[in-house]
C-alpha cells in the first residue's frame, strides 16, 4: 500500500468518517421506526382474526348440534314456567372442552357460549310459547347460540373482546 505524498492514505482506501456513520445510523432509526407500527397492527390483525374465527366456529358447532337434535331433545326443552331456555357454557383452559357453567378459579373459561332455546306455534311468531304449553302447540323452535371471550365483563365493555351470535329456526 503506497501512502500519499503528505503520508495518507489514498481516497479509495479510506474508510467512514464518524459523522457519515452516525447520518447512516440515524436515517436507518428513522426509517425503523416508521416501519415497527405496521408489524405491530399487522400482528394485531392476525390474533383479531383468529379470535373471529373461533368465535364464530364456536357458535356455528354449536347450533349445527343442536340442529342435529330432535325437537323433543331435553337440551331444547324449555322448562315449564319460562319462556326460554338458558344454558350457559364455559371452554375449560385445563381440559380443552366445553362444561356446563361460567368457569372456576381454578379452571378459568377461555370462551364463554349462553344457549337461549325458544318455542312458537306457526299462528304467533311473535310470542314465544311457555314451557308448559302442549307439545303439539310447538311448531317451532328458535336456537340462538351466543359465543365471547372469557376475558372479565370489565375487559368486553372496554371493547376487549368479541362477541358473535347465531340464530336458526328448528321446525317439526
Amino acid at each position: 500500500m503506497e501512502l500519499g505524498p503528505g503520508g495518507e492514505l489514498p481516497m479509495r482506501e479510506r474508510g467512514f468518517s464518524v459523522l457519515e456513520v452516525l447520518i447512516a445510523t440515524v436515517i436507518f432509526v428513522i426509517i425503523a421506526l416508521g416501519i415497527l407500527p405496521l408489524f405491530a397492527a399487522s400482528a394485531r390483525s392476525n390474533l383479531d382474526g383468529r379470535e373471529a374465527t373461533e368465535v364464530s366456529n364456536f357458535g356455528r358447532s354449536a347450533v349445527e348440534d343442536l340442529l342435529q337434535a330432535s325437537i323433543n331433545d331435553a337440551r331444547l326443552t324449555v322448562p315449564a314456567g319460562s319462556t326460554v331456555r338458558v344454558s350457559d357454557e364455559y371452554w375449560s383452559q385445563k381440559d380443552q372442552v366445553w362444561k356446563s357453567g361460567t368457569g372456576a378459579a381454578g379452571d378459568p373459561a377461555m370462551w364463554r357460549r349462553r344457549t337461549r332455546v325458544r318455542q312458537y306455534n306457526v299462528s304467533d311468531l311473535a310470542t314465544p310459547l311457555n314451557g308448559n304449553a302442549d307439545i303439539g302447540q310447538v311448531h317451532l323452535k328458535e336456537i340462538e347460540v351466543e359465543v365471547w371471550h372469557g376475558r372479565n365483563a370489565q375487559a368486553l365493555a372496554l371493547g376487549g373482546g368479541r362477541r358473535f351470535t347465531v340464530r336458526m329456526l328448528k321446525s317439526k
